[in-house]
């Protein structure tokens, strides 16, 4: 989601609650003082990813750290499960290995009920 703020875009993603940026519609400078943050519901809220210093571009203001995209913790969960998967197929490699190399001694009852 994309947000204008006074000639600055900012990129948001939402969380628990919802904030709007307001700028006087009079002034054609925005400044520090001329902004209100007003809350418009408490269910998410938007979390700043990046501020460009054009309007869907140019170089970066501000990048958040600490964000994780959602598309990278998909594919962390994936690796987890593939993890497992390939943990199964190479215990069952190791024992068809270990079978092989130990073979059970013949057993002289075995074709008595036969």
């Amino acid at each position: 989601m994309f947000v204008d703020v006074g000639h600055k875009l900012m990129q948001m993603t939402t969380l628990p609650l919802v904030w709007q940026v307001l700028t006087s519609l009079d002034k054609k400078r925005v400044t520090a003082d001329s902004l209100n943050l007003v809350e418009v519901g408490p269910r998410s809220c938007l979390n700043p990813i990046r501020v460009f210093s054009g309007s869907f571009g140019g170089p970066v203001l501000y990048e958040n750290t600490t964000y994780v995209s959602p598309n990278v913790i998909r594919a962390a969960l994936k690796r987890q499960k593939a993890g497992k998967y390939n943990t199964k197929v190479t215990s069952r490699a190791r024992r068809r290995e270990h079978v092989a190399k130990n073979p059970l001694p013949k057993d002289e009852f075995a074709d008595t009920f036969k």
